[in-house]
């Protein structure tokens, strides 16, 4: 079974917050990145695009109020360094012309604390709904969240990181070729 590591990582500034604050992705800097890892048996294949978009609604003092959020990823920016391979994966694979993009959804956030304080790391679950290739599957994700608080301006950086199976979402395993 092909296995694809995926982890998004994006910090959100905004003004120190009233309740339920909205975090919003800044589309195109290098901190808000969506990186991939596939670790094929004859080739190892990562690779990363910061063509995202989207954002999340938390109120950090009073995080059982919960949290909804909605990203969308442009599949067609993916990179891996080796042009020829990046045509392959978006044509062959993830068929771009068809399914230009992936979106995630949160569905629950497990052991987030009732409130964010400044300058603390945590690390906890949820679930998401990832949509891609046509296909929609809830999937675990592993989360890490930090908040600061600088200069009256607030920031949460979230790094979200799972794991899926191509056959799932019926995109074709890449095939090694032998000359």
């Amino acid at each position: 079974m092909k296995r694809l590591g995926v982890w998004l990582c994006f910090v959100s500034l905004l003004p120190v917050a009233a309740p339920a604050a909205d975090y919003g992705i800044n589309s195109g800097s290098n901190e808000d990145t969506v990186h991939f890892r596939s670790p094929a048996k004859l080739e190892f294949i990562e690779g990363s695009t910061n063509n995202l978009t989207g954002g999340f609604t938390v109120d950090p003092h009073k995080t059982e109020s919960g949290v909804r959020g909605l990203f969308q990823v442009d599949l067609r920016t993916l990179k891996t360094g080796i042009d020829m391979r990046d045509e392959h994966m978006r044509e062959r694979h993830l068929q771009t012309d068809t399914f230009p993009f992936a979106y995630f959804s949160i569905s629950s956030v497990k052991g987030l604390p009732s409130e964010l304080k400044a300058d603390s790391l945590y690390s906890i679950g949820g679930d998401v709904e990832f949509f891609i290739h046509g296909v929609k599957r809830s999937i675990p994700i592993s989360v890490e969240v930090r908040r600061s608080v600088e200069q009256n301006r607030e920031a949460i950086k979230v790094t979200a990181t799972f794991s899926l199976k191509l056959d799932d979402f019926g995109i074709p395993r890449p095939k090694a070729l032998f000359l």
